[in-house]
């Protein structure tokens, strides 16, 4: 789990676990889906929940702030192959970056 609570959006990221098998490997490796919450700060916040994955051995590298967005880096994949995509994230969506 990630948590960011910098400028004017909170951002916690929960990794859940796809169950026994799901990486799609010989072994009972798994694979997981990231479930990033959003929420503004105020009296009755705005919130948001989005479902992105899945992924196998998902890392959180880097969390940026910028106003009312956040920046996030997720790294994925085998020890000797691992991918990288960039995540923008406001109150209202998730995009990712190119």
């Amino acid at each position: 789990m990630s948590n960011d609570r910098e400028g004017w959006i909170s951002v916690r990221i929960y990794k859940i676990d796809n169950g026994s098998g799901s990486a799609g490997n010989a072994s009972c490796e798994v694979s997981h889906n990231l479930l990033i919450a959003v929420s503004e700060h105020d009296e009755q916040p705005n919130q948001n929940l989005f479902e992105i994955g899945p992924f196998y051995n998902p890392e959180i590298t880097k969390i940026t702030a910028q106003e009312r967005i956040k920046l996030f880096t997720v790294e994925y994949g085998d020890f000797d192959s691992r991918q990288t995509i960039q995540m923008k994230v406001s109150i209202n969506e998730l995009v990712f970056e190119k």
